[in-house]
Parts: structure tokens; sequence; C-alpha cells
């Protein structure tokens, strides 16, 4: 991205009132249920605790402390709390709260701290402070809305709690399972976080206090782990739209995308005019069959794509050039292998073809391109059991009289393959090159 932009810290976007206003004595009265009583809710990712009784409060409940939930539970000797309406509790919920609780409304906190032995299901949303998100074995805690507050902390590890998208969401660990797009990683920390924050260690005690005194706990810093990808995003997005731009404004038949693609933007298949398109080097895992809109492409290459599907090429009756090297899934070595196309024999214009780069499967349908001129075999392995990848096409393409030219890497040839690819195809013109 070159030097990284500046930029001011981020502003909180939730905003909503804290203050609590209720009174315990007009809780209503807990019951205890068993039996079709507790069958009635629904527990969620809970149920496999196997909840049979519970202590159920029916409507609203309004404590000042984390603590009165596990009175209730002791005055039952259950440990079970579930509450049918909202929970508002004035102070910290944490792991000091050995008691299962079940809200089938909104939980309302100052702060949440997950961790063990804490467990619990909000079948609302979460309004607090802040959450601190902690997963560990010994713990459940879901909840199926979102939470929604000014400041999520999460180690992003199997978690089952998410943060509103206005939320400023810290990864505390820089463990990532995808769940949530964090604004800050432990790599961004340093530099982020203001003195009080980050002074020897990152704490979260001193965050809130920072906060609590009225201070912003982020200063102005280099952009974030989450805003460098989007904006690699946003530059990928223009780059292609730009090059699309150039084929549908008739500049250019060619295309070129080498930048990691997952998959190729359907935007390309809409360039009809397309003659030649240049993939190489991406991550896309299958060619969509909408490829065959492109009636005008001669010139396809998929080199190194691990693993992509490529049956929908054989739909492309005027493609002349193809290179498909590079593409087993594990490359260099394993036993997977990369499919070739059973129908890649409609392909009756093909003149030249790459492959090679590990194992191969089907490769007898080499034998049906009945108009091959050209053929590369780079460094690989066509089911053999050494890498003198030629040895190996060799029953299938001999008889193809089209043929006039081999390609392969002298480099790994052993002195008898050599002999003997002279020997078989002595008659055509036979190139030797080194791969470095």
């Amino acid at each position: 991205m070159g030097k990284a932009l500046k930029r001011q810290p981020l502003n909180n976007k939730v905003n909503f009132d804290f203050t609590y206003e209720g009174d315990p004595s007009n809780n209503p009265k807990p019951t205890l249920i068993t039996g079709d009583a507790v069958k009635q809710y629904d527990f969620g990712e809970l149920d496999c605790i196997g909840i049979s009784q519970a202590i159920l409060f029916k409507g609203d409940v309004y404590l000042k402390d984390q603590y009165d939930i596990v009175e209730f539970a002791k005055g039952f000797n259950k440990d079970v709390v579930l509450i049918d309406g909202n929970l508002t509790i004035e102070n910290r919920i944490n792991a000091d709260c050995p008691v299962i609780f079940v809200v089938t409304g909104d939980l309302r906190c100052d702060v949440l701290e997950t961790d063990e032995p804490l467990d619990g299901l909000i079948k609302g949303n979460i309004y607090a402070k802040y959450a601190i998100v902690h997963h560990n074995s010994g713990n459940i805690f879901i909840c199926e809305g979102q939470a929604i507050t000014p400041y999520f902390f999460s180690d992003d590890d199997r978690q089952w709690i998410f943060p509103n998208k206005d939320s400023i969401a810290i990864n505390y660990e820089g463990r990532c399972d995808g769940r949530f797009k964090a604004d800050y990683m432990p790599k961004d920390f340093k530099k982020s976080m203001v003195y009080e924050v980050f002074d020897r260690s990152y704490n979260f005690d001193r965050f809130i206090n920072v906060v609590e005194s009225g201070k912003n706990p982020i200063r102005e810093f280099e952009l974030t782990t989450k805003e460098v990808n989007a904006e690699k995003k946003r530059k990928l997005t223009e780059y292609i739209t730009n090059k699309l731009d150039d084929v549908k404004s008739g500049k250019t038949n060619e295309l070129e995308i080498s930048c990691k693609l997952k998959s190729i933007p359907k935007e390309v298949f809409e360039c009809t005019t397309l003659e030649v398109l240049n993939l190489a080097n991406n991550n896309i895992k299958k060619i969509p069959t909408t490829i065959k809109k492109l009636k005008n492409l001669r010139v396809l290459n998929v080199k190194n794509n691990y693993g992509i599907d490529i049956d929908a090429i054989c739909e492309l009756e005027n493609l002349e050039e193809l290179n498909i090297s590079g593409n087993a899934p594990r490359y260099g070595g394993g036993t997977e292998k990369f499919v070739l196309p059973l129908q890649l024999g409609k392909l009756k214009k093909l003149k030249k073809l790459a492959l090679g780069g590990g194992h191969f499967e089907n490769q007898e349908v080499l034998g049906q391109l009945e108009n091959l001129e050209e053929l590369t075999v780079f460094y690989g392995n066509l089911t053999s059991g050494d890498f003198n990848a030629t040895m190996y096409v060799t029953p299938y393409i001999k008889p193809l009289k089209s043929l006039t030219k081999i390609i392969v890497d002298e480099k790994i040839l052993s002195k008898e393959t050599k002999k003997e690819i002279e020997k078989v195809f002595g008659h055509l013109e036979l190139k030797m090159w080194v791969s470095k």
C-alpha cells in the first residue's frame, strides 16, 4: 500500500442511556419449574447440558448486583435461573456468577465478561458499556442477538457473542476464527492505545478506567488491520473495474488479472469480445459454466490456481491455447491429484497446451486433442512414482498426428529418460528448457 495512511481514532457510534431505573422489590416472585414447564422454553445450544429444572422469573428482573442471582440459586439449591423477560444488572457480570442463567429478552449491564464457569443464553440483545468475550472449553455463553456496546473485546476463538456493526471491536489475543472483523489487533495496540492503556501490557480494567475518566483510550495512528484490508479490497475492485472498462470500451480484447482472486468476477463473463484471458497466480477454486459466454476466447491461462475445477472450459469451442500447469492441490508432493476434464477432447481447435506441476488423473484425454500442435510439460508427475513427467504422457500423445513440438524441463530428466524421449519423438521438434 506504500506509506500507511493516517487517520483519527474511531468514534463510538453506539450511544444509549446507561441510566438505570428499576426497583428490585418489584421483581416477579421466583418459582421452581420442572418437566413440561421447562420443555416449553427453547434453550438453544444450552440443550446440550440437559436442563430439567430451573428457577423461573416470569417478567422483567432488575438487580443491583450479580450476586443476587447467586442467592436465588442457593435458595432453591439449583444452578439454572430462567428469566422470561429482560434482565438488568447495575454492575458487572463475570465468572464470579457461577450459575447458568437464561434470558428470553435483553440483558443490560455495565460490564459483561464471559469466562469459565459463567454459562448463559441471551435470546435478545446485550446492552453493556463493555463486553469482554473469552472462549473457554469449560463454559458456554451465547447471545442470539447482538452485543450493542461501545467497546467489544474478544479473542475471536469459537465465540458465541457478536458485536453490533457500530461497536469498536478489539481482538485482544490475535487469534482469528473469522467470527468477527476486528478494528484493532494486538499489533495495533502499541501505536493505537494511549499510554495509560498500553503501559507494558494491555489490560481491560485500565482501558475501562481511561474511558470512565472521560479520556479517549484510542489515539491517532496508522490504519488498523481491518482498514488495511478494506483499503486493499477497494483498490482491488478499482483495479479490476479499470481492466474491465478497457475491454468493454474496445481498447483491448485481452484481460489479465493476477491478484489472489478466490473467484472470477461475474463482470468478466459480460466481456464477450475477450480473446485472451490470463488468470494465472490466483486462488480460484472453480471456473463457472458462465465462461461459455466468452465465445471469442482463444487463449486461457489459469496457471497456479491450486485445486481449480476446470470442467467448464470444455465449452470454449474456439480455444486455441490453454495453460493449466501448477494446479495440483499439493504442488510438489502429497497424493491429491489434478483431474483433467473427461470432455477435454471437445476443444477441437486447441493447438497449444501446458500442464504439469503435480499428480494428474485422466491423462488419457490428451489423446483426444486431435489438433494439438505444441505440448509443454512442466515439473510434475502424471501418476508415476518419479518426476519424469513426459514418460507418462507418451502413450496418449504419441498417436497425435498434428503434434509437432514438445517442450520439457531438462533439469528433471534423467539421461535414460532423455534418450527415450528422443527415441519416441525424434520426428518432432523437441525443446529442452532448464527451470530455475
